[in-house]
Formats: C-alpha cells, sequence, structure tokens
C-alpha cells in the first residue's frame, strides 16, 4: 500500500497519468481534494490563525464591594490592547451604544463598564451612601488593574465620556502608570463655570445637530435588545440626582492640573452641555510633559464618538498607533 501511495504521488509530481481516473477530480487524487477542504473549513472556524477567538462576553465583576456590569467586545483580544470604556450620565451605561462603535473592536479590545448605580449595575433601593465620586475613581483604578492582569498587558488605554473624563482624570492623575493614554470625550473641567458661561454666552446655534442626537440617544436605549428600557432610566435618573453635588462642587482646574499620561481630547463646537470654551480652557491650562492633543469634531454636539463614530474610530487607530511600537508588548 506505501508503495502504491509512492508510485501515485510520482506520477503527479512528474505530469503522468495514472491509467485509472477513478478517485481523480482533473487529475488531482480525492485525499488531495479532501485535505484542501479541510484547510477550507478550519480558515472558516479560524479567521485568524494564530489568534484567539473573538471575544464578546457578559460578566459581572464585584468592585469596592459593589456587584457591577461588563460587557467586554474585540475581534482579537490575544493582540489587541484593553480599551476601558468609562461612560457618562452620570447613569447612562455606555453598553446601550456598544454597537454604534463596533468598529473600535477591529483594533481593541472594548471594555463597556456599567458603573455603580447604572445599567445592569443598577438594582432598586441602590444604597445613595455607595454612590460619592472617589468611589467611582476606586471602581475605575481597581478595574483597571484587574483588566491588565487578565489579558497580560503592561497598561490599558482609558476613554472617558462627559461625567466619565471627570472620573478618568482623577484617576489617571491618581496612578497613571495604569494607562497608555486617557482620552476624554466632551470633558467635564467645572461645570460651575460651564453653567455660568452657558448663561452668558450659549454656543453656536445648531438646532438639527442637537436635535438629532437627542432623537438618536432616544432611539438607541428604545431599542437596545441589551438593555431593559426602565432599568435604564431608573439607574440614570437615580445617578444622576445622586451625582449632582459631586459634579458642581468638582473642578479638574484646581484638582488635576497635570497629568503624566498622553491626553487627547475630543470636543464638539455644539456641545451644549459642557461647553466647548471651557474644555479648551482646561486643555490649555492642563500640564501634559508627555503631550496632549486637541480634536474638534465639526459636526458634534456632546457626543463625538456616537455622532462622527468612523471618525471617532480612525481618531482612536491613529492614538493606538502613536502610542505602540511594531512588537512592543502592549
Amino acid at each position: 500500500m506505501a508503495a502504491e501511495g509512492a508510485r501515485r504521488a510520482l506520477s503527479v509530481g512528474t505530469g503522468r497519468t495514472h491509467r485509472s481516473r477513478r478517485g481523480r477530480i482533473r487529475g488531482v487524487p480525492f485525499p488531495c481534494v479532501r485535505f484542501f477542504l479541510i484547510l477550507l473549513a478550519l480558515a472558516a472556524a479560524f479567521p485568524r490563525l494564530g489568534s484567539a477567538a473573538r471575544l464578546d462576553t457578559k460578566e459581572t465583576v464585584r468592585l469596592g464591594g459593589i456587584d457591577q456590569f461588563l460587557w467586554i467586545r474585540g475581534d482579537d483580544p490575544a493582540r489587541n490592547p484593553v480599551l476601558l470604556f468609562v461612560h457618562g450620565g452620570p447613569g447612562f451605561p455606555g453598553g446601550v451604544t456598544a454597537r454604534v462603535n463596533a468598529e473600535l473592536e477591529r483594533d481593541f479590545t472594548v471594555v463597556h463598564w456599567d458603573q455603580r448605580g447604572a445599567g445592569h449595575s443598577y438594582y432598586e433601593g441602590f444604597p445613595k451612601e455607595a454612590m460619592t465620586a472617589p468611589l467611582f475613581v476606586n471602581d475605575t483604578i481597581e478595574l483597571s488593574e484587574r483588566l491588565a492582569r487578565r489579558f497580560g498587558q503592561r497598561k490599558i488605554f482609558l476613554v472617558g465620556h462627559s461625567w466619565g473624563t471627570l472620573v478618568s482624570a482623577l484617576a489617571a492623575a491618581r496612578q497613571p502608570e495604569l494607562f497608555h493614554a486617557f482620552v476624554s470625550i466632551a470633558q467635564l473641567a467645572d461645570y460651575t463655570r460651564t453653567k455660568r458661561e452657558l448663561s452668558s454666552q450659549p454656543p453656536p446655534s445648531a438646532p438639527l445637530v442637537n436635535a438629532r442626537a437627542r432623537f438618536a440617544l432616544a432611539g438607541w436605549v428604545l431599542t437596545s435588545p441589551d438593555y431593559e428600557i426602565s432599568r435604564t432610566l431608573r439607574g440614570f435618573s437615580f445617578s444622576s440626582d445622586v451625582l449632582t453635588e459631586a459634579i458642581n462642587s468638582t473642578s479638574l482646574f484646581k484638582l488635576v492640573p497635570r497629568l503624566e499620561v498622553p491626553v487627547w481630547f475630543f470636543a464638539g463646537p455644539y456641545d451644549r452641555v459642557v461647553l466647548e470654551r471651557v474644555i479648551a480652557a482646561y486643555y490649555q491650562a492642563l500640564r501634559a510633559p508627555r503631550g496632549k492633543h486637541y480634536l474638534r469634531f465639526e459636526r458634534s454636539s456632546h457626543w463625538p464618538h456616537l455622532e462622527e463614530p468612523a471618525r471617532f474610530a480612525a481618531e482612536m487607530r491613529a492614538i493606538r498607533a502613536a502610542i505602540g511600537r511594531p512588537g512592543a508588548k502592549w
């Protein structure tokens, strides 16, 4: 049998045709066809040989004594850096709009975290005393440390939106060694100053931009298959009410005058929540020896990552390229 196999292999290699055509397709033995089909099946099952399969998992982690929800999504968790998204609101879970920024998942392992009192992390009777800004900062640091260990990475990327930028800036200031970079979307720097400037000089009028953003947000909440509407809205209302005083009394101009991580600011000129002028003033005042960058999303208001998702993904890829080095371990 071995000799016969050798003769067949030789006949194929030299272009000779065996007398019998049984077991062949156009001169190719069926075993070769079967082997080729097996390779095709493996390629379909493992589109990126040598990398882990796509990750899409929902789980609960205990942070600061409170069970909190994570939704982790990414195409290549074995190779890509971790990106922790710290949502705004307060109390508006980023997972509601996760699919809008799905393009990020090609280049990052994206962690959507429902903060204490928000989304899946909210429940009736949630203790108000567990809702203080320092506890949110502690949670951010603890979760960042866990994610770095879990994925075997030295540091992670920290991205915050609105209320989440306040929490993220405080966390990055306290433990900069945990983060490759801090990306701020609609920075909440000093809300008291913002309200004062809004009353005296509101931003450029863009009713269509702002109406479009509000309708889009309402649509995402109402149609999200991953979140229960009533629970999401109750958590949003609860968190916003409880944290109002913390927001009004916190000024990053005083608390975070310096950051020891590279920082990027994404701002929209039509933002009527945190006001671009105040974001720009904080950017100018901030001392950032490892670099600071200001990017204006010209067609955006308070949600540049949702209003211009393609550009947001492109800018995040550029930031990853600026931070990373070929062959370097994240």
